[in-house]
C-alpha cells in the first residue's frame, strides 16, 4: 500500500517521468511554492524509465 503519484516535468521540450511511493498525501503542498520550485522537487524524486 501507499499513496502514489506520479510527475511530469518538461523542460527544453524534454519530457521527464518521476515516481513517489509516498508523494499524493501532499501533492498539493508540494505544488503551493510555483512551478520552479515544483519541478525542482518533482526532479528529485525516483525517475521512472520510459
Amino acid at each position: 500500500m501507499g499513496s502514489r503519484a506520479q510527475y511530469a516535468t518538461m523542460q527544453d521540450g524534454t519530457f521527464g517521468l518521476y515516481y513517489s511511493q509516498w508523494g499524493a498525501y501532499q501533492l498539493e503542498l508540494d505544488l503551493l511554492p510555483g512551478p520552479e520550485p515544483a519541478t525542482r522537487f518533482a526532479r528529485r524524486q525516483r525517475e521512472v524509465s520510459s
